[in-house]
């Protein structure tokens, strides 16, 4: 039984890394966003486009059979932190 556990978490872990690498991914995105977002003179928080956030990956938690409410929050939270993000890049170029 141990054997088989270790297995799915070996797989876990795997994933886990695949994400933390996307993560990254993302939040090198949102840095060139930010320099852009500051040369343009833009607003950092832009509801629209967190609107659009949103309805997308309620689409897409659904299509996946996921909870919305748990993709709602994580997305949260990773919206959370590329605001704070592209508010140091604008400290960094001021």
């Amino acid at each position: 039984m141990d054997d088989k556990i270790n297995k799915f978490r070996l797989k876990i872990d795997r994933v886990d890394e695949k994400l933390i690498k996307l993560i990254n991914k993302r939040i090198n995105l949102v840095k060139m966003i930010a320099v852009l977002k500051n040369h343009g003179n833009d607003n950092i928080y832009q509801p629209k486009r967190e609107l659009e956030i949103k309805k997308r990956n309620k689409k897409l938690a659904e299509k996946y059979g996921m909870s919305v409410d748990l993709i709602d929050e994580v997305f949260s939270i990773i919206k959370k932190h590329s605001r704070e993000i592209q508010r140091e890049c604008f400290e960094e170029n001021e």
